[in-house]
């Protein structure tokens, strides 16, 4: 038997639990419990409250449960809140290499800038728009990731006054 003093087997219990857990780390993405394979993801910040959502020149705010646009827009107060519904429930898909859309979208300006303002949030998450022929790459600068989504959701997500531009 190995002879050691109470302060040598503490440290002997200490080293063997941190072999134990960087193994059980390592274990469980080779398991498949680590990197998500859904590459689908909600725009904005799951939970988040939105007080504001400026799109361009117009500013979505909140007045109590429901919505108004300033300057005035031609939607009442049920469209506003059924486009914000919208935006809280989108998902986009999630582009995991940054480079092809870092090349997608080099020396191009977004055509639209959103920002939204949340709850307990110093800054507004910002979100670049860059349509292409068929989808639209959204650079999420919150999360610092690049999403892409059909062309259709730009329609979906944008008041009526936009849709002249696209």
């Amino acid at each position: 038997m190995v002879r050691l003093s109470k302060k040598g087997w503490n440290n002997v219990l200490i080293f063997s639990m941190l072999l134990m857990i960087m193994i059980f780390n390592g274990m469980h993405k080779k398991l498949g419990g680590g990197e998500s394979t859904d590459t689908n993801v909600l725009l904005l910040p799951e939970n988040s409250l939105v007080l504001t959502l400026n799109i361009g020149d117009i500013a979505i705010e909140r007045i109590g449960q429901g919505w108004r646009a300033k300057p005035a827009i031609d939607m009442d107060m049920a469209q506003l809140t059924d486009l914000m519904a919208r935006w809280k429930a989108y998902t986009a898909q999630w582009q995991m290499d940054d480079s092809e859309a870092k090349v997608m979208t080099k020396g191009k300006m977004p055509q639209f800038i959103v920002i939204a303002s949340l709850a307990g949030k110093t800054d507004g998450a910002v979100y670049a728009f860059y349509p292409q022929l068929e989808e639209v790459w959204i650079h999420d600068q919150f999360a610092q990731r690049w999403l892409k989504a059909p062309a259709s959701m730009m329609s979906e997500l944008l008041p009526k006054a936009f849709h002249t531009e696209l």
